[in-house]
């Protein structure tokens, strides 16, 4: 079962192709693409000492995987001190996570296969463009691993194309830039956890597309996430299920009136601890939002989206200019 990525936020795709004016036209359509920083070569050798110096300095930035979670009796806790090192890191966007090639390069070049042979970086998502008929040796690459994914020039009818299966491509790069929190979350069958529900995959893009969110981050086992739109507002996703609900209800019963306990019970309002980053205690039922509840089989779900965020300093959160 797969889970969302840990997270995600803009990166550099990296283009290479002899073909001067068809690496124009990607250019300008980019330009205009807030997930995608779009970078064009022509000379793959080029190409490969950008990528490859890079490759030293992305170790430095990727999710940090060690001692993600720790058992709770609800889910599965993110130490979400990693999140902050991440969102106020200047040099996230500096990653690369997407290659497309194209193979039928000039002949004073190396051919694309034997150029994403070269790309040092596991992660990275390499994905070769052909026009030749056979593809018999890119199928091969495809199987040893050399590439993730192959196309024929003749299959992409649109430039949009291209971005869907760009956007895609970022998405697997940045599950496995993740994949230990991934396996720590499937590991744990016993908890009911959004992030592994495929109804909880469909509502998470589908607010990911209405809110024009460019950037989240994962904040706990369950499928809660901070958010980041286009203008830079930072919102929280809170999700909880049945046993965090009525955890709150008992905690609140003296703290709040009757008809908020009841508005609580039945998961039409659920209550967040706005310092969660640093586990300072409950000191407030102020922080009471708007729920809805998702039923996927036997689990129910309740989802609420914060109107800001404190705790975090946004002052210092780096943010692509």
């Amino acid at each position: 079962m797969e889970c969302l990525p840990g997270c995600f936020y803009p990166t550099e795709v990296i283009f290479v192709d002899d073909s001067e004016n068809y690496l124009r036209v990607l250019s300008m359509f980019f330009k205009n693409i807030p997930s995608v920083i779009l970078k064009t070569f022509q000379d793959p050798q080029e190409a490969l000492n950008y990528i490859n110096t890079r490759a030293a300095a992305q170790q430095q930035v990727n999710w940090e995987q060690e001692n993600c979670f720790t058992p709770n009796s609800y889910a599965l806790k993110l130490n979400v001190f990693s999140l902050h090192k991440q969102i106020y890191n200047p040099h996230r966007y500096a990653q690369i996570s997407v290659v497309i090639a194209d193979h039928d390069l000039t002949e004073k070049y190396m051919s694309g296969i034997e150029f994403c042979r070269r790309i040092e970086d596991k992660n990275i998502q390499k994905i070769l463009f052909t026009g030749q008929a056979d593809r018999s040796f890119v199928i091969q690459a495809f199987n040893e691993g050399v590439i993730q994914r192959y196309l024929s020039k003749g299959d992409v009818k649109d430039i949009k194309d291209i971005l869907e299966i760009v956007e895609t491509a970022q998405q697997r790069y940045f599950m496995a830039c993740t994949d230990s929190l991934n396996v720590a979350l499937r590991s744990n069958p016993q908890f009911p956890l959004a992030v592994l529900s495929e109804k909880f995959h469909q509502l998470f893009n589908r607010i990911v597309e209405q809110r024009n969110i460019v950037e989240y981050y994962l904040l706990d086992g369950l499928g809660s996430f901070l958010l980041v739109d286009a203008s830079h507002k930072v919102q929280l996703l809170i999700v909880q299920n049945e046993d965090q609900i009525k955890a709150n209800c008992l905690d609140l019963q003296d703290e709040v009136d009757t008809e908020q306990l009841e508005a609580l019970k039945s998961g039409r309002q659920i209550y967040y601890n706005p310092h969660f980053w640093d586990d300072s205690p409950r000191s407030s039922h102020d922080e009471l939002i708007p729920a809805e509840v998702l039923v996927d089989g036997p689990n129910r779900f309740f989802y609420g989206i914060t109107s800001n965020v404190e705790g975090f300093e946004q002052d210092r959160m780096a943010f692509l200019a």
